[in-house]
């Protein structure tokens, strides 16, 4: 019996259309991945929406616009090619590693698989690192001192037992909350630049600097490299053929808010804008609210982030040709617990976490390269992946995009270049 086949003799249709998502909940559950969060760590700082205005003071307020744009649309367009090819295939439960396959063949699809396990837990260990030393700093605020094991501990009870929600749809209000805190922490930082506005205290002059353009290209893009977590969103859907606009507002949302606060960070905190820019922020007290407020948003997207790297060892294991999650059998789509109690799948979860903990614990300078995974494997996953699945889907058809191929394998090239350079100066 087919997976449509089971679909239609459920009774209960409204019991399982509440363990997909409507387009609201998608939304915020596909906005997050793009809202990540810059990290200071060992004079190192790593890659999302908050340390963009740092690089983009580098590159010039008008330079780094004009590139935000490029860098904007080209994401656009390579997400949007994975969910064109998605749509065109028309069943249930396609993934990147069934994309992948069917276009590429099955060596790649497992190689796109482990690349997007590596890179989600290389993310998830520098968010629990930025995690611990915020608690760390929160301790310090209350004034206490305490060994690094504390914070830690603590950042592990709050983030473990999320780790367990079964299915993507229940982060919707997670989501939510974290998307409104980080947005809530964004308005203190262009608050504080409207003030210094306000106070004529503000220059200009920092225009263009085309030296640094290679710089802030591969500092702002990864606020864009989602493309893992675009169709396992589309998938938790009720009509995933509606994504495409879901995925059109989100990434919308992130370039309005990365580029409002870039230009007003640029020309009021200039040559003393922080690498990560809520630390920015005169007022100690507004800065203190950022800092909570993006923690707590850190905390509600932790679980959410390291999804797909669960959803791909789960399915691994399960030997079901990777069917997703949401839709292995009848009892789990009548399912509705939040929590999973699957032995398999908490052994699953639970081996990821020892992995990421053990990383963050011992070796936490481990992230401070994690540029360089970003530059090569992210850009990889991000943009030539894509390019490839469409150009070999659509084969024959005479509507295929080669102006946006072109955009974005100058980009892919770019950022592999970054990432090669990185390493070969590391070596030397």
């Amino acid at each position: 019996m087919s997976l449509r086949e089971v679909r239609d003799d459920v009774p209960d249709q409204q019991n399982i259309s509440k363990l997909k998502s409507n387009p609201i909940q998608a939304y915020f559950n596909f906005v997050k991945f793009f809202l990540g969060i810059g990290i200071v760590l060992f004079k190192h700082y790593l890659l999302g929406i908050l340390a963009v205005p740092f690089a983009a003071q580098t590159a010039g307020w008008l330079w780094s616009s004009v590139l935000n744009v490029f860098i904007f649309y080209t994401a656009y367009k390579s997400n949007r090619m994975l969910i064109e090819v998605a749509d065109d295939l028309k069943f249930e439960g396609i993934l990147y590693h069934q994309a992948a396959r069917l276009s590429l063949g099955s060596n790649w699809a497992h190689f796109i698989d482990i690349t997007i396990v590596f890179q989600q837990i290389c993310i998830c260990t520098a968010y629990l690192v930025f995690l611990t030393q915020s608690i760390g700093n929160f301790i310090i605020h209350l004034g206490y001192q305490s060994a690094y094991w504390v914070p830690f501990a603590l950042s592990l009870i709050v983030t473990g037992p999320l780790s367990f929600i079964k299915r993507i749809h229940f982060f919707h209000q997670m989501s939510q909350i974290g998307f409104y805190f980080e947005v809530l922490g964004l308005i203190l930082v262009m608050s504080d630049c409207i003030r210094l506005i306000l106070n004529e205290e503000y220059s200009m002059d920092n225009v263009v600097n085309f030296e640094n353009t290679f710089k802030f290209i591969g500092n702002s893009i990864f606020q864009y490299e989602v493309a893992q977590s675009v169709l396992p969103v589309r998938d938790s859907m009720i009509d995933r053929f509606k994504f495409q606009g879901v995925a059109l507002a989100s990434i919308t949302t992130s370039f309005v808010l990365s580029l409002s606060t870039s230009f007003l960070s640029v020309i009021t905190y200039q040559d003393n804008i922080n690498p990560v820019v809520i630390f920015s922020i005169q007022s100690y007290r507004a800065q203190f609210t950022a800092i909570i407020l993006q923690s707590t948003s850190l905390l509600f997207f932790y679980p959410l982030q390291l999804f797909p790297a669960i959803q791909i060892v789960e399915q691994f294991l399960s030997n079901k040709s990777y069917t997703p999650i949401e839709a292995e059998d009848e009892n789990s789509l009548l399912d509705q617990a939040i929590f999973t109690s699957d032995i398999k799948q908490m052994s699953v979860r639970m081996s990821l976490m020892i992995v990421i903990y053990l990383i963050g614990y011992y070796i936490p300078t481990f992230i401070n390269d994690l540029h360089i995974v970003g530059s090569i494997l992210g850009s990889s996953i991000q943009y030539l992946f894509p390019i490839l699945i469409h150009l070999i889907h659509f084969r024959g058809t005479l509507n295929r995009p080669i102006i946006s191929y072109t955009y974005i394998i100058i980009l892919a090239f770019i950022m592999l270049s970054i990432g090669f350079y990185e390493i070969i100066i590391s070596l030397f």
